[in-house]
C-alpha cells in the first residue's frame, strides 16, 4: 500500500464508518504519520506507558501483564468512543520483543468505527546498547507481516514506496 492510498482511506475514514476491520503497519517517520492522521479523532497508546513498570524475568509472565493492560487500555478508549477513531500504537518493538499476539486488539477494538495504525518508527536508534544486545532493525516489520492475517497482509505502509 503507498501512503497516497493509505490518505485516501484516512480521509474518507474521518468522514463516515467504514465497514470491516481497519489495522495499518506505517513503517517510516513518525513526523510523517502524523501529518496524515487528524488529530482529533486520534489516540495514541504507547506501549511502554502502559505497560507496568515491575521488571520480570519470565517472557511469558510479562506477555500475560501486557495482554491484560493492553486490553484494559482498549476497553477504556471504547467506552469513550464518539464517532470513529484511530489508535496510534507506539513501542511496538515490545509486541514483537514479547511475542504479543495481535488478538487483544482485534478482540478488543476493531468495528467500523475504529481504526488501529502499528508504528514502526525508521528514526535511526541513537542509543548505545550493551555488547550482549543486538538489534536488528527490521525485526519488528518482519514480526507484523508474520502476524497479519490475509485481509491485511497489503496494509504495510512503507514512506518512499
Amino acid at each position: 500500500m503507498t501512503s497516497g492510498d493509505f490518505e485516501n482511506i484516512i480521509r474518507r475514514f474521518q468522514q463516515r464508518p467504514i465497514p470491516g476491520r481497519k489495522v495499518y503497519v506505517w513503517y517510516a517517520f513518525k513526523a510523517k504519520l502524523l501529518e496524515y492522521l487528524p488529530a482529533n479523532i486520534t489516540q495514541e497508546m504507547d506501549l511502554v506507558k502502559i505497560v507496568s513498570e515491575d521488571i520480570e524475568s519470565d517472557a511469558d509472565e510479562i506477555r500475560k501483564k501486557m495482554k491484560r493492560a493492553i486490553a484494559s487500555e482498549l476497553d477504556k478508549l471504547i467506552s469513550q468512543l464518539i464517532g470513529q477513531q484511530i489508535l496510534l500504537v507506539s513501542n511496538t518493538y515490545l509486541l514483537a520483543r514479547y511475542k504479543v499476539s495481535l488478538n487483544v486488539f482485534y478482540a478488543n477494538y476493531l468495528s467500523d468505527r475504529t481504526m488501529i495504525v502499528f508504528l514502526i518508527p525508521k528514526e535511526k536508534v541513537e542509543a548505545k546498547l550493551p555488547g550482549y544486545v543486538t538489534f536488528t532493525q527490521d525485526a519488528t516489520l518482519k514480526y507484523f507481516q508474520k502476524l497479519f492475517p490475509d485481509e491485511h497482509r497489503d496494509n504495510i505502509i512503507k514512506e518512499g514506496e
